[in-house]
């Protein structure tokens, strides 16, 4: 059964560094007195240029522009793309300093975050097995494997252990693995894919995290699970984790949306199509379902044949195409279905009508 726990966490992610002094970006081709008249030129984002004759890491730039521009420096940004703080740069180009001020930055920032969180919960928790812990629009999450449910008085126990982590200033160290071996690593740590999900965010200043909070106090009052509730529109039942049932005051309002819909698909050249929920398994093996994505789909057997309930439309809609000769002269076809889809959602991330089955 996978949880979803959210909680905040306000820190000073230290950032640490190798000093690198190479001259690894000339060719061997280079002379030894070319070496020494050879400059490399950073242009920075307000258009300035920085000129060095050794390779040097980004946050050794950051440095070079200023001390303080370090100190609250998150991550790099190399020719339009975001790299870590100890990427070497050797050779010409583009670079911009990102701080939490910027969306790279505080990417950065909230996914070092999260793996702090990760360190946090094996020193507490031994037994618990790691996934991933990616940075996201407003926080970060990490996806774990415990035979004992987290509850929100261990995210409380997790955040102190957090700051004690950060405290301990521990190097941080990357290294990139191949499919294969990152299978391999986590087989031999015997933590394979899991469930669970725990959800955070960080931010560098004890008053943003303040805010943040209020705001999060504040979208609850207008969560639309609570409000669905409350004024009658839809519930959720243990008899079907996933499955709204619409209240008649919610099928009032559904309703309305799809008379909208149906009136602006006319407007627009459509024809409305329905297919049916339920299709044989060929068809998804012809569509790459089957091979690819049958774990989140409801399977059955009728008449020793196998049928999947449909996760999307679009196969019903090419029978349809298929159920006739078609010229170039009938394009282009317009046909819409509201149709009805099912997947299999993990029970973490199921959110009343924003993430359903």
């Amino acid at each position: 059964m996978g949880v979803q726990k959210m909680f905040g966490f306000q820190c000073s992610v230290k950032r640490y560094h190798t000093f690198f002094v190479s001259d690894s970006f000339l060719p061997d081709t280079v002379s030894e007195k070319e070496k020494e008249t050879r400059i490399m030129i950073i242009t920075l984002k307000d258009g300035s240029k920085k000129e060095y004759a050794e390779a040097k890491s980004v946050i050794d730039i950051a440095a070079d522009i200023s001390e303080g521009l370090a100190r609250v420096a998150c991550a790099g940004e190399v020719d339009g793309e975001v790299v870590d703080l100890r990427h070497v740069v050797d050779k010409d180009c583009e670079l911009s300093i990102l701080t939490f001020e910027d969306e790279g930055g505080k990417g950065a920032f909230r996914h070092t975050t999260s793996h702090i969180m990760a360190q946090a919960i094996k020193r507490l928790y031994p037994d618990v097995k790691l996934a991933i812990g990616p940075s996201i629009a407003d926080g970060f999450y990490y996806d774990i494997d415990s035979e004992n449910p987290i509850t929100t008085e261990d995210l409380a126990k997790i955040e102190v252990e957090m700051k004690k982590v950060v405290k301990e200033a521990l190097p941080i160290t990357r290294f990139t693995k191949s499919r294969e071996e990152a299978i391999a690593f986590f087989k031999e740590k015997n933590e394979p894919y899991k469930v669970a999900r725990i959800y955070g965010t960080s931010f560098t200043k004890k008053a943003d995290l303040e805010e943040y909070i209020t705001r999060m106090e504040e979208a609850k009052k207008r969560d639309h699970r609570k409000l669905g509730k409350e004024l009658g529109l839809f519930m959720m039942s243990d008899e079907g984790p996933g499955f709204p049932f619409f209240l008649p005051k919610g099928m009032v309002l559904k309703n309305t949306i799809l008379d909208y819909w149906r009136e602006i698909h006319q407007k627009a050249g459509y024809v409305e199509i329905s297919t049916p929920i339920m299709l044989a398994r060929h068809l998804w093996e012809t569509s790459g379902h089957w091979d690819h994505y049958k774990e989140n789909m409801y399977t059955t057997v009728i008449d020793d044949q196998d049928f999947a309930i449909k996760p999307m439309n679009c196969p019903g809609g090419i029978l349809v195409y298929q159920s006739e000769p078609r010229s170039y002269r009938d394009l282009p076809l317009r046909m819409g279905e509201l149709g009805l889809v099912h997947r299999h959602e993990k029970s973490g991330p199921l959110h009343g009508l924003m993430r359903v089955r």
